[in-house]
This record gives structure tokens, sequence and C-alpha cells, in this order.
């Protein structure tokens, strides 16, 4: 049996079609427009965010998100999958103020860098402490920063 790989093919299509869509501009102001605006820039994030960089990269680990609403056990369940304590749990809300990213130490450098999650500082090796955990939120020098951070466990 033989397989093809499609994959150039279908990356080049996409870029292209990414390429068109980003081109596409709605001057004039005609009802519709703002939403067409909308629907180019979301259309474009799926593009950029998702689509391109998993056909580039088809070895890249999975990233899954952990979501819900404060106190609904985020934390806890990652915690459990993992085997010990990676997000801070408590009863104070909200207790997790900094995004947590988990990963397996072979994928680190996946995740170490801002290739996933651009817009977040990585805290490789936080400073301040508390209760034995890192508090990457804190500033030295403020007690506060208002840098977006995310902070890798593997």
């Amino acid at each position: 049996m033989v397989t093809l790989d499609v994959r150039p093919q279908l990356l080049d299509a996409l870029s292209a079609l990414r390429d068109r869509v980003a081109a596409a501009r709605f001057p004039l102001p005609v009802p519709g427009a703002p939403r067409a605006l909308v629907n180019r820039d979301e259309l474009l994030a799926q593009l950029d965010d998702y689509l391109l960089p998993r056909l580039r990269a088809p070895e890249a680990p999975l990233l899954a998100v952990i979501g819900g609403s404060t106190g609904a056990g985020k934390s806890t369940l990652v915690n459990s999958l993992v085997g010990r304590q990676v997000s801070e749990a408590g009863v104070l809300r909200p207790t997790t103020r900094t995004p947590v990213l988990v990963c397996h130490p072979d994928d680190h450098h996946w995740f170490g860098t801002g290739r996933v999650l651009p817009g977040l500082a990585r805290i490789p090796h936080p400073t301040r402490h508390h209760g034995g955990r890192p508090d990457p939120d804190e500033d030295d020098e403020t007690g506060r920063t208002d840098t977006p951070v995310l902070r890798v466990e593997t």
C-alpha cells in the first residue's frame, strides 16, 4: 500500500488561503462590513494559531486546555492527572492567578519558548516563594507585576 503525504499541498493551499483572507479589505461603510472584518480576523486567528502550525510541525505534542469557572476544580483535576501539585488549589478565589502549562520534560522545548502562547512571558525560575510554592505573580520590588506570564511545569 502506497501512502502519499498530502501535507505539503495542504500547507500550500492553506497558506494561499490565509494570504487571500488577510488581503481582504472592507473599506466602505456598508451594512455587514464590521461583521465581515470580525469574521476575517477570526478566520486568520484559526489559520495562524491552529491549522498552519499543526501542518508545519505534525510531531508537536497535543495541547489541551482545562477551562472553567472559578472554583470549579481545574487545579485539583490537573494535579490529580499529573500525580503531584503543579497548580495551586485552595479555598480562596481565585487561587490560581497565573496560567500553568504542564508538559512532559521531553516536550519542554515546545512550550518553554514563545512558540505557544507568544504573548505570555515564561517564568522558568520564580524567585519569590510563599509556603514553599513559587508565586510568579509577585515582583521583587513592587510586590505585583502587570506583565502577562505563564508558568511552565514539567
